[in-house]
């Protein structure tokens, strides 16, 4: 219908942050955020955000001064359990998905067809079929996701870029199944493979809002597979928080980071 819309995860991505550079935002990359630093409050018993610890790729260790700050590292985001000693119970589920790149005459039969959701096959496949709107095939549930724990994550033993490596049993796996469903591969391998992690809490719902008894620490995390989905109004919803103390454009008391106290 005319409501009904597909995104793409990169191009919103990267049109989020060409918006973002338009404001005034500036992107500091090469370098790895290391801990949270902090200092006691000025009131209570509490602490309070003075910077962000930072490693470049050269090892060279500084600090980013700042009075607040947002984790939103994705499962990584569970090392706020070591930087601030607040609970963060978040998994990674690494999952495998593949991309069918058409030709000219698979993009004029793809562009008008629905997502297609299959129940488990025999090559423990839970396929979603989905044509972009260029063409190009794009299939998840490829089955057999790794769950990789918040200890492993915490400890670096996955670190970022390894969480870009497809399971290469489940790519062959995830083409066999997809050969008997879609003509418009003709069989052929996919021309993409790739991973992400998603990040998962214990109650299934993300975490959002202020952390307990550090002032100026947010989050915004564990959206699972919907993250690109809800990304647009957790974005307005942690900068109402961060700027007006309260969010207005929705309830962010159910994804309380408090609830794991």
């Amino acid at each position: 219908g005319e409501l009904t819309a597909q995104v793409d995860p990169r191009e919103l991505s990267a049109a989020l942050l060409a918006a973002a550079r338009a404001r005034g935002v500036k992107l500091c990359s090469g370098f790895e955020a290391t801990g949270i630093e902090t200092e006691a409050a000025e009131e209570g018993t509490g602490r309070r955000v003075i910077g962000v610890k930072l490693q470049g790729a050269d090892g060279e260790q500084s600090t980013l001064a700042c009075s607040q700050v947002v984790t939103a590292m994705g499962p990584w985001s569970c090392k706020l359990e070591d930087w601030l000693g607040v609970p963060m119970p978040l998994e990674g589920v690494l999952s495998t998905s593949l991309v069918w790149e058409a030709d000219s005459a698979q993009r004029e039969a793809l562009a008008e067809s629905a997502a297609l959701f299959v129940s488990e096959d025999s090559n423990g496949c839970s396929l979603e079929v989905v044509p972009r709107s260029n063409g190009d095939l794009y299939v998840c549930g490829c089955g057999q996701s790794r769950l990789v724990s918040a200890q492993q994550l915490r400890a670096d033993e996955l670190p970022p870029l390894a969480a870009n490596d497809p399971d290469k049993s489940r790519v062959k796996a995830a083409e066999r199944s997809v050969a008997s469903l879609s003509p418009a591969t003709r069989g052929r391998p996919s021309d993409v493979q790739q991973a992400c992690m998603r990040p998962c809490t214990p109650d299934g719902l993300p975490v959002l809002g202020q952390l307990p008894t550090v002032e100026g620490a947010f989050v915004a995390a564990g959206h699972n597979c919907w993250g690109i989905l809800w990304a647009p109004v957790t974005g307005q919803a942690i900068a109402e928080l961060v700027l007006d103390g309260a969010a207005s454009v929705v309830n962010l008391r159910p994804f309380s980071p408090r609830r794991f106290d």
